[in-house]
């Protein structure tokens, strides 16, 4: 008798986690067949994604990354920074000048793509010539470009160059 007893109470507990399991599978795939559906109407888009994206194309806004994100970016490589306004000079883009403990970046705000491509595209000669004019360097300078930012070193620390490199990316020009 209690061999039928067990055997019974197995044989519940096994029909009732197979219906559990199914129960629980096809809300699985419903939920599956969801996400699949939004992933669809995200690529194909709709009226309002159609206008977001041309919105988007017309403005031709550069990335998010900007003079905050810069300074913070410094600070977490354990530089003091102290960013200072200063008067527009080659290009058109508010300037400033970022103090990085001992040294000093000039850091270039943008907000359109537009203007600092063709504001980049009027350096030539390895950075030492700016829309025409001969530009006159304490040192090497090193040029880099992320998002809203131009930024350009006129140093030669190779701590500050390394932590711009590992922050912005290769150098613009390779002087």
């Amino acid at each position: 008798m209690k061999k039928r007893v067990v055997i019974s109470l197995l044989t519940l507990a096994t029909i009732i986690t197979v219906f559990v399991s199914c129960s629980t599978n096809e809300k699985s795939i419903d939920n599956t067949k969801n996400i699949v559906e939004k992933g669809k109407e995200m690529i194909t888009g709709d009226e309002t994604t159609g206008k977001t994206v041309k919105n988007y194309s017309d403005n031709k806004k550069v990335s998010d990354y900007n003079l905050e994100n810069f300074k913070l970016d410094m600070e977490s490589k354990n530089y003091r920074v102290e960013i200072i306004a200063k008067d527009k000079d080659f290009f058109d883009a508010p300037k400033f000048e970022v103090e990085i403990g001992e040294d000093k970046v000039s850091a270039y705000d943008y907000e359109e793509l537009s203007t600092l491509e063709k504001d980049t595209s009027a350096i030539t000669e390895k950075g030492l010539v700016i829309n025409g004019t001969k530009s006159s360097w304490n040192k090497t300078p090193h040029y880099y470009k992320k998002g809203e930012l131009l930024i350009i070193y006129d140093g030669d620390d190779i701590k500050i160059i390394n932590s711009l490199y590992e922050i912005l990316g290769s150098e613009l020009y390779n002087t």
